[in-house]
């Protein structure tokens, strides 16, 4: 069985709140400027995508907006 690889000192991890043994790792990897966001279940990685860093604020930007619009919804709906 493959062992196992430590999240790099310059990364993260999330944890799926329906599922303690889901997570997302995201790391950075300057030498390639990419962003590497991978899924796992305990201790078996699933999936991995590598995000250019100069995608980086597109995502960011999308993530925003999404939560902007939920605020927004949310407001009218406390003044309905």
């Amino acid at each position: 069985m493959d062992q196992v690889s430590p999240l790099p000192s310059n990364g993260t991890v999330f944890f799926d709140p329906r599922d303690p043994t889901r997570s997302l790792r995201i790391s950075y990897h300057h030498e390639q400027a990419v962003f590497v966001l991978s899924q796992w279940r305990g201790s078996d990685c699933l999936a991995t995508f590598q995000l250019p860093a100069d995608d980086v604020p597109r995502l960011v930007y999308a993530l925003t907006q999404s939560l902007a619009g939920q605020a927004i919804s949310t407001r009218l709906d406390d003044t309905a």
